[in-house]
C-alpha cells in the first residue's frame, strides 16, 4: 500500500510538470519556426524596398526628362504613363506596410513565447527525473498491481498527449474559421458595393468598397497568421497528410488587393474571386473541424474509461 501511495504522490507531481513539458516543446518548436518566418520576412522587406527606390525613381525620370516628357505630351500619353508609375509605386509601398507589419507581429509573438520559455526552463529535466524516481520504485516494488499501475499511467499519458494536442488543433481550426467568416463578410460588402460603383455609384461608393477591401485585407492577413499557428498544430498531431486543406492561394490575397488599387475594372473581378476562394477553404476547414471534434470525443471517452480502470485498482488495494 505504501508503495501505491507514494506512486500517487508522484503522479500529482508529474501531471504538473508533463504539462510544463509539453509547453517548453510547444515553445521551442514555435521559437524555431517564428524565427524562420521573420529571416523571410525581413528579406522580403529589403526586396521590396529596393523596389520601391525603383519604383519612386521612375516617377522621378518621367516628371524631370524633357525630351521624354515631350514626346509623351505629343502622343498624349505622358499623364497615363505618369498615373501607372505612380500606381505601380503605391502597390509596391502598401506591400512593404504589409511586410512591415507583419514582422512586427512576429516579433511579438517571439517575445511571448520567450516570456513562455523561460516559465516553463527545465521542465524537461525535472519530468524525465519523476518518470526515472517512479520507475525505480515500481522495479523495486515488484507487485503485480504497480505494474498494472505502471501500465494504466502510460495508456494514460499516450491518450492524454494527444488529447491535448488535438484540442489545440481544433480550437487553432475554429479560430481560422472565424477569421475566414470575417473576411468572407467584408468581401461580400466590397463586392456589393463594387457592383454599385461600376453603375455609376461616385465616390462614395468607390470609399465605402475600398473601406469594405480594408476590412477583408485585414482579416485575411489575421486568417494567413492562423493558418500558420494551424499548420504547426495539425504536425503535431501527425494527420497533416491526411488532409485535403487547399492552402495554396492564401500567399496571393495580399497582391489582389494592393495591386488591384492599379484600376477598378480588375478589381471586381478579384474581390469574387479572392471570396469565392475564401468560401472553399471554409468550407474545406469546416470538414477539417468535423473530424478534429470526433476524434477529440473519441479520446475523451478512452482517457475516460482509462482513469475509471485506474480508480479500481487503486480503491482495490
Amino acid at each position: 500500500m505504501a508503495v501505491l501511495e507514494e506512486m500517487e504522490r508522484i503522479n500529482r507531481e508529474l501531471d504538473e510538470w508533463r504539462d510544463k513539458a509539453h509547453r517548453l516543446a510547444q515553445a521551442e518548436r514555435r521559437r524555431e519556426q517564428l524565427q524562420t518566418r521573420l529571416a523571410e520576412t525581413e528579406r522580403r522587406i529589403v526586396k521590396l524596398e529596393v523596389e520601391l527606390d525603383m519604383e519612386k525613381e521612375d516617377v522621378e525620370k518621367l516628371l524631370r526628362l524633357s525630351w521624354t516628357n515631350l514626346f509623351h505630351t505629343l502622343l498624349r500619353s505622358k499623364e497615363e504613363q505618369l498615373e501607372l508609375e505612380r500606381q505601380e509605386a503605391l502597390a509596391v509601398s502598401l506591400k512593404l506596410q504589409e511586410a512591415r507589419r507583419e514582422a512586427e507581429e512576429l516579433k511579438r509573438e517571439l517575445a511571448e513565447v520567450g516570456s513562455e520559455l523561460r516559465a516553463v526552463a527545465g521542465a524537461d529535466n525535472t519530468y524525465r527525473e519523476l518518470m526515472a524516481r517512479k520507475e525505480r520504485l515500481l522495479r523495486e516494488s515488484g507487485t503485480p498491481a504497480a505494474e498494472q499501475l505502471l501500465e494504466l499511467d502510460r495508456r494514460m499519458e499516450q491518450s492524454g498527449g494527444r488529447l491535448k494536442e488535438l484540442k489545440e488543433a481544433l480550437d487553432a481550426a475554429r479560430r481560422l474559421g472565424h477569421a475566414l467568416r470575417d473576411a468572407a463578410e467584408s468581401l461580400g460588402k466590397a463586392k456589393n458595393w463594387g457592383t454599385y460603383d461600376m453603375l455609376g455609384g461616385g465616390m462614395i461608393a468607390t470609399s465605402i468598397k475600398r473601406s469594405h477591401m480594408d476590412e477583408a485585407n485585414t482579416h485575411i492577413h489575421n486568417a494567413q497568421h492562423l493558418l500558420h499557428r494551424l499548420r504547426k498544430e495539425l504536425e503535431d498531431v501527425h494527420i497533416s497528410e491526411d488532409l485535403q486543406l487547399d492552402t495554396g492561394g492564401f500567399s496571393h490575397f495580399a497582391d489582389y488587393f494592393f495591386d488591384g488599387l492599379i484600376a477598378d475594372w480588375i478589381v471586381q473581378g478579384r474581390i469574387t474571386g479572392s471570396l469565392e476562394q475564401v468560401e472553399r477553404q471554409a468550407s474545406q476547414l469546416r470538414t477539417l473541424e468535423r473530424r478534429l471534434s470526433e476524434e477529440v470525443q473519441r479520446l475523451e471517452q478512452e482517457t475516460a474509461a482509462v482513469r475509471r480502470e485506474r480508480e479500481k485498482l487503486l480503491e482495490s488495494h
